[in-house]
């Protein structure tokens, strides 16, 4: 008479598409004396975990056979997609990586799948002229994986480049990108995520200007002067506020020697210079002084008044009547 003595004491874990399954025990038939039997029961069960697909051909043969009933189960349970221990299902995972370059932050979001990949590029850069503010891109593209390699296939061109390449290198990757002119350059991405690339936008942006910073309007004889503490700061406001004009970091010829308006805020000032009408110089000030900048305090010695009637000449040139003393040269107030 037959036993069933165990052999899979639990098999959990497979699975098809229609839904999970669970093998709770396989018994394999054996007579008196068949050793061999149980020893090849064994076996299936170790290449069954090893490989589910190349057990399954051997459990095809042997349920053919009609060695055990038995063994229909298992027949079912490994021929199912994926067989057992998981699917065959490709799973997909979401990546988002920074990088950056001395002109340039880079954010790329994917999601991968298998070999392939496919999101979104985002970069945002200095601008020409220098000093003139950032601007801003986004590219979608699909790719590939092939071992360490990586292929990016963009759905518009980065100037003229219309893919990326690059090697996978730990928890990011490299890769090769174009920079200025015709030069290409390499350039690391590590995990990131938005909030990182927005702060190393600002910093980015904030890197053009010196302290103190001049800006000068293209075209034009207009400039502005900040110094102070927060100067860089000021001047990356004050360009990416005035979306009217172009303020750069390059002189533009002659600069005017006019002074329009010195305005202060806390330990910072601004001074705005315009020849001729003063057109743009008066509209830099408004900005200015709209944003809660003040004219600066007078730097006269204390007892000194300003008085717009001192006299320019005799004995009394730059002094008021009472002998108090004038603010600015004599004839002026």
């Amino acid at each position: 008479m037959y036993s069933r003595p165990k052999v899979w004491r639990r098999v959990r874990g497979c699975a098809s598409w229609a839904g999970m399954a669970e093998l709770s025990m396989i018994t394999w038939p054996r007579a008196p004396g068949r050793s061999r039997d149980r020893l090849f029961a064994v076996g299936l069960e170790f290449l069954a975990i090893v490989s589910p697909a190349l057990g399954s051909r051997f459990l095809m043969i042997l349920a053919l056979r009609a060695r055990a009933a038995f063994l229909t189960i298992a027949v079912v349970a490994m021929l199912l997609p994926g067989g057992c221990g998981g699917s065959s299902a490709t799973k997909s995972s979401a990546g988002s990586f920074l990088g950056k370059a001395s002109n340039a932050v880079i954010l790329i979001q994917w999601t991968r799948s298998g070999n392939a990949v496919s999101g979104s590029l985002q970069q945002t850069l200095l601008a020409d002229p220098a000093g003139s503010g950032v601007s801003t891109q986004q590219i979608s593209f699909t790719g590939l994986v092939a071992g360490n390699g990586l292929t990016l296939q963009l759905s518009k061109g980065l100037g003229t480049t219309t893919s990326l390449v690059g090697t996978l290198s730990g928890s990011g990757f490299m890769l090769t990108y174009p920079g200025n002119g015709s030069n290409l350059i390499q350039v690391r991405f590590t995990p990131g995520q938005i909030s990182g690339y927005t702060q190393a936008v600002s910093e980015l942006r904030v890197s053009q200007y010196s302290s103190p910073c001049t800006l000068y309007l293209q075209d034009h004889d207009a400039t502005v002067t900040i110094s102070g503490p927060d100067a860089a700061a000021d001047c990356d406001a004050f360009v990416q506020g005035d979306s009217s004009d172009t303020w750069t970091t390059q002189a533009q010829g002659a600069s005017s020697d006019s002074q329009v308006c010195d305005l202060v805020s806390g330990a910072d000032e601004v001074v705005v210079g315009d020849d001729g009408a003063q057109t743009y110089g008066q509209r830099v000030c408004s900005t200015f002084t709209d944003q809660g900048w003040s004219p600066k305090p007078s730097s006269a010695p204390a007892g000194t008044v300003t008085s717009t009637q001192c006299p320019s000449s005799g004995a009394d040139a730059g002094r008021l009547p009472d002998g108090t003393p004038c603010v600015g040269p004599p004839g002026t107030g």
